[in-house]
């Protein structure tokens, strides 16, 4: 907790524990010989409940549920290999999704 009572240190903290944690797992979170399935309870055994540890107890804004959900979503897409040139746009209007890649 801060001074001021918020949590923004202690959210910090976490993601960057979460980040230490993940890059120690990293062979298996990101090694072809492993399966999705258990490449998904590793990271949520370790990693996941690094990130979240003691954050029940804080008073949270949107902003570090937001910070907490991006650090997530990038662990996950590292360890399904998509890359940063890959990106996918939701075309709300047409309900359809395109994909555009880079071809280098």
């Amino acid at each position: 907790m801060d001074a001021d009572g918020g949590c923004d240190s202690a959210v910090t903290a976490r993601v960057r524990s979460a980040w230490k944690m993940f890059r120690e797992y990293l062979p298996i979170l990101t090694g072809k010989g492993f399966s999705l399935k258990l490449k998904g309870k590793v990271y949520a055994t370790c990693v996941r409940s690094c990130l979240v540890h003691g954050s029940e107890t804080w008073p949270m804004k949107v902003e570090h549920e937001l910070k907490q959900n991006r650090t997530e979503m990038s662990m996950i897409r590292w360890m399904c290999g998509v890359k940063t040139e890959c990106v996918c746009v939701c075309e709300c209007n047409d309900k359809h999704w395109s994909h555009t890649a880079s071809m280098e």
